[in-house]
C-alpha cells in the first residue's frame, strides 16, 4: 500500500488508503481571490496569518501554500512567484508547526527553505 509522509520538524501527516483522513488546509491561495492577490502584492500578510491559524484551529493536517499569483505591476510569475513563496513560507512555519505542501514553478524557494533549522525534509 503506497503511503505519502509530509512532516514539519514536530508534526507528521500520512496519507494512504489505509490512513486516517487528512485534512488539507487550501485557503492559502491567491488564485480567485483579488483580495488576497492585492494584499500580498503589497505586501499584507495579515490575510495569510489569518488563513493559516484558522486552518489549523479547524483541524487542518496540513497546510497547502500557493504563491502563484500574477501582480498587476509585474505579470510574470517566474518572478514574482519565488520571492512570494519563500516569504509565506517562512511566515507560516513562525506560525505553527503544522506541514505544509506547495506547486511551486521554481526550486528556489525551497531550496532556500529547506537550508533553514525547522524547515521540512527535503
Amino acid at each position: 500500500m503506497v503511503k505519502t509522509v509530509v512532516e514539519s520538524k514536530t508534526k507528521t501527516a500520512v496519507l494512504g488508503f489505509d490512513q486516517p483522513f487528512c485534512v488539507i488546509g487550501e485557503r492559502i491561495n491567491p488564485t480567485g481571490r483579488k483580495k488576497l492577490a492585492a494584499e500580498l502584492e503589497a505586501g499584507d500578510y495579515s490575510t495569510v496569518e489569518k488563513d493559516a491559524l484558522a486552518q489549523v484551529m479547524a483541524g487542518a493536517n496540513i497546510l497547502d501554500i500557493n504563491a502563484g499569483v500574477v501582480y498587476n505591476s509585474n505579470p510574470n510569475p517566474n518572478e514574482t512567484e519565488p520571492p512570494l513563496m519563500t516569504a509565506l513560507i517562512n511566515l507560516v512555519q513562525g506560525l505553527t508547526d503544522c506541514p505544509f505542501v506547495s506547486t511551486v514553478r521554481s526550486q528556489k524557494p525551497w531550496k532556500q527553505v529547506c537550508k533553514r533549522p525547522r524547515a521540512v525534509h527535503c
